[in-house]
């Protein structure tokens, strides 16, 4: 198997088991990312620096995707919308 650099990479067991086996805490940071936005309540009590770091990382992917998204979403929009100061 390669990686995005062309570079071998060695396994040793089936890459879906990666993701079987990190899916349940991956699960649970989404639940508390959702739990963030809505409530404002992070899982630990306490501040940002209170939480735990793993959490805190996947905050930044989580909101750096919305962010991707929400520009995405927007440029179709803009697509959509007649150019008004085109000749036609």
């Amino acid at each position: 198997m390669q990686d995005r650099a062309g570079s071998v990479v060695r396994l040793d067991r089936c890459p879906k088991a990666f993701i079987r086996d990190d899916a349940p805490e991956a699960e649970a940071q989404i639940g508390d990312f959702r739990w963030l936005q809505r409530y404002g309540v992070a899982p630990r009590e306490g501040g940002r620096l209170a939480q735990d770091a793993a959490f805190i990382d996947a905050v930044d992917v989580f909101e750096s995707e919305l962010h991707r998204e929400a520009r995405f979403e927007a440029a179709q929009q803009a697509k959509r919308r007649p150019n008004r100061g085109a000749p036609g």
